[in-house]
């Protein structure tokens, strides 16, 4: 009897509602978890400074911080649109040049007792 016992268990199955819950509360936590090791709670300050622009890289010095851009980040154009990722227009020129006057937004972020400030957008108007 034993083993009847045992295959009655094995052959049952999760139902498919119970399954799709199940995911979406694991994807919750990972989002939630997520969130909170980066998460920053300071607001976005505004910096103004010269950029020393390399190839898809820039780094601008503001009372002695310097800050690095690198690869893609959020922007706004000279138009006022504003772009998620990508180079910024006013950051588009040859490896080597300097940019005076760049407006950028950075906020202070710890993991882990480590912090920095990252720069999260890009004004080009």
């Amino acid at each position: 009897m034993s083993g009847l016992a045992a295959a009655d268990r094995s052959s049952r199955t999760v139902p498919r509602g119970a399954r799709w819950v199940g995911l979406m509360v694991a994807a919750a936590i990972v989002l939630t978890v997520g969130y909170a090791i980066g998460h920053s709670d300071s607001d976005p300050e505004w910096r103004q400074g010269s950029a020393h622009v390399g190839t898809d890289q820039a780094s601008i010095t503001v009372d002695d911080w310097t800050y690095g851009i690198s690869t893609s980040v959020a922007w706004i154009d000279r138009s006022g649109s504003r772009h998620e990722d990508g180079w910024p227009e006013c950051l588009d020129v040859p490896a080597g040049t300097t940019v005076e006057g760049v407006r950028f937004a950075t906020v202070a972020v710890e993991v882990d007792g480590d912090g920095w400030r990252e720069v999260v957008l890009v004004d080009c108007r």
